[in-house]
């Protein structure tokens, strides 16, 4: 058995690669140093004996440092970094190495999800299969896409929602002052905080289809829509009322099913 790792910005996610299967284990805050340490090596006691390990890390340096340590002891980690390809996709960036790994290996998680879903040998009547788009929301928000060609086109980055609710904040302090408590989402917002939440929505949602758009002119048909990161749920519902009739694929490990893909033999 194969140990995945996921180091993010606040989690560190587990899984466990046994063949062609993986099984999700556990994701674990990073705040505390001591308890990530002991969670760690009570999930690799739990689900092992593991012969080896591969990782990605977009969070702190002493975060890959201490997790290099704990996992580290039993076998040795391979940590992947983005390159020109990988598993048949082509990394569209003039420099691969700009693009940073978690995007690289979710990317390539998505060939996963497709491929069990039998979708990967069906064109259209153009012959060619759909983009899909992944939107991950978490501390950032990344919405990047990959041509039916398996090439990765690009995409965007802006800040996540709750750091664009901070940055109110911080700019609230110094101004005018704007209410920090959670509004709701409106059309048509009537009081402050309505309006911050119906902005923060309006800048995401706005952002992929943007995307969307760019595919659907681009490739003459409507892209797959993958969704992903823990503050999805947060705008679940929105992304359902501005997008009708569009179905989102729901991929809540993108990073560890990439990780699958490159950790196969």
């Amino acid at each position: 058995m194969k140990l995945l790792i996921d180091i993010g910005n606040t989690r560190i996610k587990l899984a466990c690669l046994d063949g062609e299967s993986v099984r999700f284990m556990a994701a674990l805050p990073t705040q505390d140093e001591q308890a990530l340490a002991h969670g760690l090596a009570e999930q690799i006691t739990r689900a092992g004996p593991f012969q080896s390990a591969m990782g990605v890390c977009v969070g702190q340096p002493a975060t890959q440092q201490l997790v290099q340590t704990v996992v580290g002891r039993p076998m040795a980690i391979q940590w992947v970094e983005s390159t020109a390809h990988a598993a048949g996709v082509t990394n569209g960036y003039p420099d691969p190495t700009q693009l940073g790994a978690d995007r690289w290996v979710a990317i390539i998680g998505l060939t996963r999800y497709f491929s069990a879903l039998g979708k990967a040998d069906k064109p259209g009547k153009n012959g060619k299969q759909p983009s899909k788009i992944l939107a991950t929301f978490g501390t950032a928000t990344t919405i990047d896409t990959l041509s039916g060609e398996q090439v990765f086109r690009g995409g965007l980055i802006l800040p996540g929602m709750a750091l664009m609710r901070s940055s109110l904040a911080s700019l609230a302090a110094a101004t005018a002052r704007l209410p920090a408590a959670d509004g709701l989402v409106a059309d048509n917002p009537t009081s402050t905080t309505s309006a911050i939440a119906s902005g923060i929505a309006a800048a995401q949602i706005g952002a992929l289809k943007q995307q969307i758009a760019i595919a659907e002119r681009e490739d003459g048909r409507l892209p797959e829509i993958c969704v992903s990161g823990g503050a999805f749920g947060a705008i679940e519902h929105e992304l359902a009322r501005h997008l009708p009739g569009v179905s989102l694929h729901h991929l809540p490990h993108t990073v560890l099913d990439g990780l699958a893909v490159l950790a196969q033999p």
